[in-house]
């Protein structure tokens, strides 16, 4: 039976990764946009933005459009 808010429930299994990770890996997406924070996974730890898909995208075309003149 799933826990509900009034029930005496305890946490299955291990906590989440980021539970167990470093804290100083947890930032901020960069995109002025967004309000989102998340936890460095790649290699360099450089990643600026939570997601290349979305916030990325939108730096890399606002920046094409900049220097296009459009």
């Amino acid at each position: 039976m799933p826990c509900s808010i009034s029930a005496n429930c305890k946490p299955a299994g291990r906590p989440p990764s980021i539970l167990k990770g470093n804290a100083a890996l947890v930032k901020q997406c960069e995109h002025p946009d967004c309000i989102l924070w998340f936890y460095h996974r790649t290699k360099a730890h450089k990643r600026p933005w939570c997601s290349m898909a979305l916030c990325g995208n939108r730096h890399k075309a606002a920046q094409f459009r900049k220097r296009s003149g459009g």
